[in-house]
C-alpha cells in the first residue's frame, strides 16, 4: 500500500535546507581531506627529487668557453612518478658557467663550442660543479 503524505511547502523547504546542510557538513571534510592528501603526495613525489646541477665549460688549457651549447641527457628515477628521460639544453655564459635543475643526477652532459669545432662530454658530478672539457 502506498501512502502519500501532504507536507506544508515551508516545512518542505526547511527539511530540504537541513538535508543540504547535513550533506555539505559531511562532504566538505572529505573534499578537504582528499585535497590535503593530494597535496601531500605531490610534495612527497617532488621533494628531494630535483637537483641543481651547476657546471662550467673549459678548453684543454682550463680557460672558460663562452657561449658553448650545453646539453644534458639521461634518466631520472622518481619515487612516485617513476622513470623518464632527461633532455634539456642551455648556453654557457661569458665565464663558461651553466646550470640545470633536473630531477635526479644520473645524467651526462655534452658541450659544443660556439663555432661547433670543439666538443666534450662529462657525467654529472655528484659533488659540486661539473666540468666539461671541450677539445
Amino acid at each position: 500500500m502506498l501512502r502519500v503524505f501532504a507536507i506544508h511547502p515551508q516545512r518542505a523547504a526547511r527539511v530540504a535546507q537541513v538535508s543540504r546542510s547535513l550533506i555539505l557538513c559531511l562532504v566538505r571534510p572529505v573534499r578537504a581531506t582528499s585535497q590535503s592528501v593530494a597535496a601531500l603526495l605531490l610534495a612527497f613525489s617532488c621533494f628531494g627529487c630535483a637537483a641543481h646541477i651547476p657546471g662550467r665549460v673549459v678548453d684543454a688549457t682550463g680557460r672558460p668557453v663562452a657561449n658553448a651549447h650545453v646539453k644534458i641527457y639521461g634518466m631520472f628515477h622518481g619515487a612516485l612518478l617513476g622513470e623518464g628521460p632527461i633532455r634539456d639544453e642551455t648556453v654557457s655564459d661569458a665565464q663558461g658557467r651553466f646550470a640545470f635543475t633536473e630531477p635526479g643526477r644520473e645524467a651526462a652532459i655534452t658541450a659544443t663550442s660556439a663555432d661547433g669545432k670543439r666538443k666534450g662530454q662529462s657525467s654529472v658530478s655528484p659533488h659540486g660543479e661539473t666540468v666539461v672539457v671541450v677539445r
